[in-house]
């Protein structure tokens, strides 16, 4: 985003660097209007964070195209290696009331130059009131599944959480397996 003078003016500075979502077309458009909505209202305490910070939606006629654009927060960093960050910003998400629907998918986690991670791509995502996701095992002689746990993050824990990188990613509660009981990780969630 950049700043000028006046209308055809010269440019004074850069303000930021930021990325655009397009979509062309009725259905994308609309997608991307609920999208927005979700960075403004739910994700809006997140911005800066676990999600990119929201700058806009705008949507026009060029030609005879109807398109839509988000603009976001430019991101860009070195991969993330710390696959507990996925983690993290997913439960930061289930807090704010959003489930994301397709949380697994790498291509929804950007990296940011401070070595953190943003979540993007918001257009399936609904409201939710979470139950929670599983716990830690304390006793690896029978602990039960709660009655009630959220599938997305039970879903992200088995893929992204503290012992996913053990036993080829036989890891949690859900899956009925029991890892060893990481207390650093359960009492900060």
């Amino acid at each position: 985003m950049e700043q000028f003078q006046c209308k055809g003016g010269k440019r004074l500075t850069a303000i930021r660097e930021v990325a655009l979502k397009w979509v062309v077309g009725a259905k994308r458009i609309a997608g991307a209007k609920r999208e927005a909505g979700v960075y403004d209202k739910e994700l809006q305490p997140l911005q800066g964070s676990a999600v990119p910070r929201f700058y806009g939606f705008f949507k026009n006629i060029i030609g005879d195209l109807e398109v839509g654009c988000i603009v976001l927060e430019w991101c860009s960093g070195p991969a993330i290696k710390d696959t507990r960050q996925r983690m993290i910003a997913g439960i930061a998400l289930h807090k704010a009331g959003v489930r994301h629907n397709k949380i697994l998918d790498p291509a929804h986690y950007i990296a940011v130059s401070d070595g953190t991670l943003r979540m993007v791509g918001f257009s399936s995502a609904k409201t939710h009131q979470c139950a929670g996701t599983t716990m830690l095992s304390r006793d690896v002689n029978g602990d039960q599944k709660p009655a009630k746990c959220c599938s997305e993050l039970a879903a992200l824990e088995s893929r992204f959480g503290v012992d996913s990188d053990r036993l080829g990613r036989e890891v949690r509660l859900v899956n009925r397996i029991f890892p060893e009981f990481d207390a650093g990780f359960f009492y900060s969630y």
